[in-house]
């Protein structure tokens, strides 16, 4: 089915700066020495229900990245490193982790695993305390995946959604699934394969899934300009589902994920310095919308306050163009207010913030930064977790 996008000059939202920037203040609450407990941090952070922490860094660890958790006593936090990969259980973890209901964790590695791929991974926490790894599977290369870098999801059947930025059908990434199976491990299905003709190519975030299980994304190229998508992939009884593409980009896509509203819109940002929004429109339309111009290249997945502020980083943006955290908040009309709350000087409070927040229940601002910090790394500095109060 052919899929129109209707964009209009009505359509583009202004913005307005705050004269209130950077009166938030931000905490390093640990720096990273690119060691055994881990370096170059990518991913976003998930909380537990105890308000502990949990990420994953690219490097460190035992040499192949690591899953660690941040946990906070009387103001002060601590690291522990809960697993370490070798390469042949995973190397280079990119996205985060997810929780499932048992309390178990899941993530995926770019690289390593039984075909040098990657891998998708769970970790059990055991009897004595410590966490137990486990391989549910290994991305075979070429049309079998490769490079998974963005977030899991489960969906309410426990099964479990991503997707690889190289390799399947036309070598341009795809979207799969992996599904508990009566035999204890877990099946894999490859939903659909990118790169064939406008379609669009080279996923780099994960997917979301709508209440009718429709999952969503965005693309880094591909389309019909070659500068990226968004897609909607339906559920068959059979591979491969089918796909839709709800708009077209035209600059440079989008490496970051994409986020719903309470009305079911979509918003995310794109590589154009834009923050848009994507609306469902009458007659089964979307219309894309331009909620502001981040300067600097916003490459992060949004998050939502329960007021309807969304949040995001930057990884160039700020004074120092170290990278930043911004705030956009609706106002009257058609005008969102853009704050920025954080601007990085590239020292020991980090640099280049290039993936999502995490807001805790009082609103605070969680994330990090894969440089700075001033341990390790040749001095710069491997990274830090940060806060961000309001």
């Amino acid at each position: 089915m052919k899929v129109w996008i209707a964009i209009s000059a009505a359509a583009i939202v202004l913005f307005s700066f705050s004269p209130k920037g950077w009166s938030q203040s931000e905490e390093v609450l640990y720096a990273f020495s690119g060691g055994a407990d881990g370096g170059t941090p990518y991913s976003t952070l998930t909380f537990d229900s105890s308000g502990n922490l949990y990420g994953t860094t690219f490097n460190g660890g035992a040499g192949a990245g690591a899953v660690y958790e941040l946990s906070s006593a009387s103001g002060t936090w601590k690291e522990t490193v809960l697993f370490s990969f070798n390469g042949t259980d995973g190397y280079g973890p990119y996205g985060g982790v997810v929780f499932d209901r048992e309390g178990n964790l899941y993530g995926t590695t770019t690289g390593g695993g039984a075909h040098g791929s990657g891998t998708v991974y769970e970790l059990k926490r055991t009897s004595n305390g410590l966490w137990k790894e486990a391989v549910l599977h290994s991305f075979e290369g070429s049309q079998g995946g490769d490079a998974p870098e963005g977030n899991l999801v489960f969906d309410d059947a426990g099964n479990l959604y991503g997707t690889t930025f190289y390799g399947g059908k036309y070598g341009k990434g795809m979207a799969w699934r992996l599904s508990p199976n009566s035999r204890g491990g877990w099946t894999s299905r490859i939903l659909h394969s990118f790169g064939s003709g406008t379609d669009g190519a080279n996923p780099s975030a994960g997917v979301i899934l709508d209440s009718e299980g429709n999952a969503y994304g965005t693309t880094w190229i591909g389309g019909e300009n070659n500068a990226g998508v968004i897609f909607e992939l339906a559920p068959t009884p059979a591979s491969p589902w089918k796909e839709r593409i709800l708009y077209n980009f035209s600059g440079i896509g989008s490496a970051g994920g994409l986020i719903f509203d309470a009305q079911g819109n979509l918003y995310g940002t794109s590589f154009e310095n834009l923050v848009f929004k994507l609306m469902k429109s009458s007659g089964d339309k979307w219309v894309e919308s331009s909620l502001a111009s981040v300067e600097n290249g916003p490459e992060s997945t949004l998050v939502f306050d329960t007021a309807g502020n969304l949040y995001g980083t930057t990884l160039d943006g700020g004074t120092s163009e170290m990278g930043s955290v911004f705030e956009l908040s609706p106002a009257t009309g058609d005008t969102w207010t853009q704050t920025l709350l954080y601007s990085f000087v590239g020292g020991s409070d980090g640099s280049r913030a290039d993936v999502g927040l995490t807001l805790d229940s009082a609103g605070n601002l969680y994330g990090t930064t894969y440089a700075g910090g001033g341990t390790g790394c040749g001095g710069s500095g491997c990274g830090v977790v940060f806060q961000v109060k309001p």
